[in-house]
C-alpha cells in the first residue's frame, strides 16, 4: 500500500495548496522499486501495422545472426530496429492507473474498499482512501529509468543470402544425389526453420522470394535448390523428347513425356520442369468446353531466359554479339527465342535479336 499515511498525504496537499476537489479520483505516488535496475529492460515502439498483427494471432520475432543488424519480423513483414535517444526520462513502471479508464477506475476503487477492510493486506501496489472514499491514491513502483527506445521501420529485406545457404545442398539427380549425400554427411539439411534462423526476414517474404526467384523442391521436409547443370540436362531431354514426338510448342502431353523419360529422371523433377517452363492449357480447354486434358504449351520466355543464364554461368567472357549468337544457338531447332516477357522475337538457330 502507499508508503505515506493518509495524514501525511493531507498535509502534502495542504502545503501545495491543492484541494482534493481539484484532483482526479485517483492520484499516484511514484517510488523506486526495491529491484530498481539500470538497463535490464528496453522499450519498443510499435506502429499500428504491428499492433494489428497481434489481433490476428501473429508473433513478433527478432531475427539476425551475430554479424547482422537485428530486425523485427511479423509473419508477413520485416522492420529495421532503430535506436532512438531522447532527452526525456522514460519511467518503466509496474502498473499505472488511468483516470480516463472508467471501468478500470471503478474496479480499482472497489478493490481498494475491500482491501482497506483487511488489515493484513500488504501488496505494494494498491489504493488507499484519502477523503473517506472519494479520493484515492496509489503507490506506483519505478522499475527502471531509460533515455532511449527502439523504433521499428519497415524495410524490404535483402534475401540474396538464401541462394548461398541453399547452394551447398543443391539437388543434382536421384542416383548422383544419393552418392553425394553419402560423401557429405556434414551438410546441414535446410528446412524452413533453419532459413528463419539464418535469414533476417519474415516467413512470408522468404517463401515469396523462393517461389519467385529460385527453383527449389522439397524432399523429406527439406528445401533443395536444383543444381543448374542438372536442370539444364533434364530440360534439354524434355525438349528433345517433345521434338522426337514431332510436337509443336502447344498441345504437349505431359504424361506421355514423363513416361518416355521414366528412369532418366524422377517424376517429381519432370513435373517441376513442366511447372517452371510450360503453361497448362487446362483453362483453355475448359473455356472451349473440352475435357480437362494434361496438355501444356511451352513458356518460351522462361525457357529462353534459363538458357541465357546457363550460358552466362559458364564463366566465359562474351561480347554482346557473341552472347546473342550463343544464346540463339542454344534454343531448340525450329523454336523461337523470346527475349522479353509478353513479347516474342523470332530467331533461327544461328542468329537472334538484341535484348
Amino acid at each position: 500500500m502507499s508508503s505515506r499515511s493518509t495524514d501525511e498525504l493531507r498535509r502534502i496537499l495542504a502545503s501545495a495548496k491543492v484541494s482534493t476537489e481539484d484532483l482526479l479520483p485517483i492520484s499516484q505516488e511514484i517510488t523506486f522499486d526495491a529491484n530498481f535496475s539500470g538497463a535490464d529492460l528496453q522499450l519498443l515502439e510499435l506502429e499500428q501495422e504491428i499492433l494489428d498483427s497481434f489481433a490476428v494471432g501473429d508473433r513478433l520475432v527478432i531475427r539476425g545472426e551475430d554479424n547482422d543488424y537485428a530486425v523485427l519480423c511479423t509473419d508477413n513483414s520485416t522492420f529495421e530496429l532503430k535506436h532512438v535517444e531522447t532527452s526525456n526520462s522514460l519511467l518503466i513502471l509496474k502498473k499505472i492507473f488511468y483516470p480516463n479508464d472508467e471501468e478500470r477506475k471503478q474496479s480499482m476503487m472497489g478493490q481498494c474498499e475491500d482491501q482497506n477492510k483487511n488489515d493484513d493486506y500488504s501488496e505494494p501496489e494498491t489504493l488507499v482512501s484519502v477523503t473517506g472514499g472519494k479520493q484515492f491514491i496509489g503507490n506506483i513502483s519505478i522499475l527502471q529509468i531509460t533515455h532511449s527506445y527502439y523504433e521499428p521501420c519497415k524495410i524490404k529485406p535483402n534475401l540474396a543470402r538464401l541462394l548461398h545457404i541453399l547452394e551447398p545442398s543443391a539437388y543434382n539427380g536421384s542416383l548422383a544425389d544419393s552418392e553425394e549425400i553419402g560423401r557429405c554427411n556434414h551438410l546441414e539439411p535446410i528446412t524452413m526453420d533453419i532459413l528463419l534462423d539464418k535469414v533476417p526476414a519474415s516467413k512470408r517474404e522468404i517463401e515469396d522470394y523462393i517461389q519467385s526467384n529460385l527453383r527449389t523442391i522439397q524432399i523429406d521436409g527439406t528445401i533443395r535448390l536444383i543444381e543448374n547443370d542438372y536442370l539444364f540436362q533434364a530440360l534439354s531431354q524434355v525438349l528433345d523428347c517433345i521434338d522426337s514426338l514431332s510436337w509443336e510448342t502447344k498441345d504437349i502431353k505431359r504424361d506421355v513425356v514423363i513416361k518416355e523419360l521414366n528412369g532418366l529422371h524422377p517424376e517429381f523433377i519432370l513435373k517441376k520442369i513442366f511447372q517452371w517452363f510450360f503453361i497448362s492449357q487446362v483453362n483453355e480447354y475448359e473455356a472451349q468446353g473440352s475435357s480437362s486434358l494434361e496438355l501444356y504449351s511451352m513458356n518460351k520466355y522462361e525457357i529462353s531466359r534459363f538458357l541465357g543464364e546457363v550460358i552466362l554461368k559458364t564463366g566465359r567472357r562474351f561480347t554482346l554479339p557473341d552472347f546473342l549468337l550463343a544464346w540463339g544457338e542454344s534454343v531448340p531447332r525450329g523454336k523461337n527465342l523470346v527475349v522479353s516477357e509478353g513479347e516474342s522475337k523470332s530467331t533461327g538457330r544461328n542468329c537472334c535479336h538484341g535484348c
